[in-house]
């Protein structure tokens, strides 16, 4: 028969008792750790978020005028006002992302032909902008807008009778509102037309797209008529006949025409 071994209740109640005070130490450590942990972070997050340390307390912008600069300085101060939980990250100047804010500012601002944003720790945010040169305004029913050469359009205008800028009158548009970008059809026939003319010594005071055109153009001149261009016929060939049309017949007609309207290839017509 099996014969039972007497136990000591004695051991085992110690035994108990050790791993429960081993588990206790064990979570006291573990526990303290943790409010460790809590400490170090909510330090580290204030030290970060919540004091001068790292502050972008110092933005310089060069380069623009001072409406452009305000426009700019409003940009980057929504983002330094950025917060994630209520946490106010975006004054650090170390998780300020110069990338994203040139980024943002060269998509929002077409004024800008480039813009750079540089970080000087501690606390400096430097700014670099170039402003896009006006060739012109372009119009639709006195709503005015600058372009450059690359036809990007940008602020707002006077309407120009004059001939420091090109002027552009376009009257085909029916809404007072320009878009980001002008035609870059006409405004490349066009930008043909002006230096040829003005090496004739002929300015032009405005271009005018009638309001039913598709591809015909008005210049109207300094001498006080109007040449009538196409964008169907070659435009370099449009202004050899008008030189030469110039040269050898108009010095003669008096008074001077109203127009001379060059759409045809190798014909001239004038009233």
């Amino acid at each position: 028969t099996d014969s039972l071994r007497p136990v000591n209740i004695q051991k085992i109640r110690y035994a108990d008792n050790v791993a429960s005070k081993r588990r206790q130490r064990f979570r006291f450590k573990a526990l303290s750790i943790f409010m460790l942990g809590l400490v170090a972070i909510g330090a580290v997050v204030y030290g970060l978020f919540y004091t001068s340390l790292l502050q972008a307390s110092l933005i310089n912008i060069d380069g623009l005028n001072e409406q452009h600069k305000q426009q700019v300085l409003a940009v980057i101060n929504q983002r330094l006002g950025h917060k994630v939980f209520g946490i106010p990250v975006g004054r650090n100047l170390f998780f300020t992302s110069a990338g994203s804010l040139e980024a943002d500012m060269s998509k929002q601002f077409t004024f800008l032909e480039n813009i750079s944003v540089n970080k000087n720790y501690p606390h400096a945010l430097y700014v670099s902008g170039k402003e896009r040169q006006a060739e012109g305004v372009w119009c639709v029913q006195n709503n005015c807008r600058f372009f450059d050469h690359e036809g990007i359009a940008w602020g707002e205008a006077a309407p120009s009778s004059g001939f420091l800028l090109l002027s552009i009158e376009d009257m085909r548009l029916a809404s007072g509102s320009l878009p980001s970008s002008v035609d870059s059809r006409f405004l490349k026939a066009i930008q043909v037309v002006v230096p040829s003319l003005s090496a004739q010594q002929i300015k032009i005071k405005k271009i005018i797209i009638p309001a039913d055109s598709f591809t015909e153009f008005n210049a109207l001149t300094s001498e006080g008529y109007t040449i009538i261009f196409s964008l169907d016929s070659d435009i370099v060939g449009q202004l050899d006949a008008y030189r030469i049309f110039r040269d050898q017949k108009l010095k003669d007609i008096e008074p001077k025409p109203s127009y001379i309207d060059l759409r045809f290839d190798e014909r001239i017509y004038f009233k």
